[in-house]
């Protein structure tokens, strides 16, 4: 599998148009905006930290006063596995990753954590500003795929 984003062509001119004309459609036209977006999300460390979240003890239970030191350590092991993964599944036929990418799913990442606030968050936002997280969210996931086409 890759997480490769495949950058539109641009349409042939001149003689390449017409030789393009007559041969199949190309089966690689670049990634969709729908496409994009789902490669820019790091998946894998939203499963691992929604799932490992869930057994770190609330506040108030034994062993909940490690809580928000626990989620900071999750979160950093899920940055870390999500660099990883997609620094590999991104390299492609040349092998070279695509960093950008990288670098917008971990802060993709970053701005979920944030989004989803406490208990679950180990990055809280002051009293009256949960909502900026979410919003920033939204906007950033309708935003990127734009943005970035691939290389």
């Amino acid at each position: 599998m890759s997480l490769r984003i495949r950058k539109r062509l641009p349409p042939p001119t001149g003689d390449a148009a017409l030789a393009a004309d007559m041969s199949p459609p190309r089966p690689a036209d670049g990634d969709e905006w729908g496409t994009r977006i789902a490669k820019l999300i790091p998946a894998e460390a939203l499963a691992l930290y929604g799932s490992a979240a869930s057994v770190v003890p609330l506040p108030g239970a034994p062993g909940g006063e490690y809580r928000e030191s626990a989620l900071i350590v999750l979160s950093l092991i899920c940055l870390g596995l999500s660099a990883w993964l997609r620094t590999r599944t991104t390299g492609g036929a040349a092998g070279k990753p695509q960093w950008a990418a990288v670098m917008i799913s971990l802060i993709s990442f970053v701005i979920w954590l944030v989004a989803i606030g406490p208990p679950t968050s180990p990055l809280p936002l002051p009293a009256g500003l949960q909502f900026v997280g979410a919003f920033v969210a939204v906007i950033w996931s309708a935003i990127v795929p734009y943005l970035y086409e691939g290389d």
